[in-house]
């Protein structure tokens, strides 16, 4: 028996910060943990603004890796805070979307606080 699995409301309440990027970096979809991580619903913002008070995407963001590769791949970032206090992640990104030419239109980055 086939049943319909509600993916977006599991994702939306895990543990873990889940974002989905497009690729001009731009958070199009935060789960709840990740609009905790970042005081707010990061929706509209730049990833590398947000999380680490950057004009410009990361030294070898892992991100944009994944936008060309198509590939998972593991990382582990620290996030500052205005206050200056800092959380340290593990995890992930991985495509979540892609476009018609099935190139890589999403992407999504996973992380748990360690």
């Amino acid at each position: 028996m086939q049943q319909n699995i509600d993916f977006e409301a599991i994702v939306a309440n895990i543990a873990q910060v889940v974002i989905i990027l497009d690729q001009n970096l731009t958070i199009v979809w935060a789960n709840r943990k990740a609009a905790e991580a970042a005081g707010g619903d990061p929706a509209g913002q730049k990833c590398f603004w947000l999380y680490q008070g950057r004009d410009s995407p990361c030294e070898g963001c892992h991100t944009l890796r994944t936008f060309r590769t198509g590939e998972m791949v593991p990382n582990q970032s620290t996030v500052t805070y205005e206050d200056e206090t800092r959380r340290r992640f593990d995890g992930f990104t991985i495509p979540a979307g892609r476009d018609e030419q099935g190139k890589v239109s999403l992407v999504a980055e996973i992380a748990g606080e360690v």
